[in-house]
């Protein structure tokens, strides 16, 4: 059964954490939603408002499935999906790495390094993207791997336990979106939810 931690660990009883990226790590969930409202402005404001409330509806999923949902949902062409993610990429990417914001998360990955206790950082942002940001930032020291799409989130996290002997009642999930908690229950984690987002969490 998943349950909420509270941010103070016994890190004596910590076998992995999993963090999520965008509003875990980096504080960049606002700068994302802008990002997708300008991309889809030339649609109008319709398809501004259906990808503002898919996005903060599901925020641990990849920019594709997001963007080709409210194509669907406007009878727009899914051919203009490619060249709208790399708008996106183009408008956020910089930006999350300029950012200087200093997040919970943040810190915490800096206390399980010193520890050596095993994190990884598990996002719906893709892989190569991920890993472009995290060492540019000089943060891949501070984590045992860096992961994301095209897999999903609990194809990752169950390949990661299985792959370090992890154990799962011992491991934490953090994250800001239901897509995360939903990971944390199906992989049979803990979790720790460090904004607002969790007040739907039935």
């Amino acid at each position: 059964m998943v349950k909420i931690f509270p941010i103070q660990l016994d890190f004596t009883s910590i076998s992995g954490v999993f963090f999520d990226f965008d509003g875990v790590l980096v504080d960049s969930v606002d700068l994302k939603l802008l990002a997708y409202e300008e991309i889809f402005s030339p649609y109008g404001s319709e398809a501004v408002k259906e990808i503002r409330d898919y996005h903060l509806k599901n925020g641990g999923i990849d920019r594709y499935r997001k963007i080709e949902y409210v194509l669907t949902k406007m009878g727009l062409p899914l051919s203009l999906k490619d060249n709208l993610a790399d708008s996106f990429a183009h408008l956020v990417k910089e930006k999350v790495i300029a950012s200087d914001s200093i997040t919970p998360g943040l810190n915490l990955a800096m206390e399980l390094h010193s520890k050596d206790i095993p994190s990884f950082i598990v996002s719906g942002t893709p892989e190569i993207e991920l890993r472009e940001i995290v060492e540019r930032r000089n943060w891949s020291s501070l984590f045992t791997g860096v992961y994301g799409s095209p897999d999903t989130k609990e194809t990752i996290v169950n390949r990661l336990i299985e792959k370090y002997n992890l154990i799962r009642n011992q491991c934490v999930f953090l994250g800001d979106a239901q897509t995360d908690f939903l990971c944390a229950q199906n992989t049979k984690l803990w979790f720790i939810g460090i904004t607002e987002a969790f007040r739907d969490i039935p």
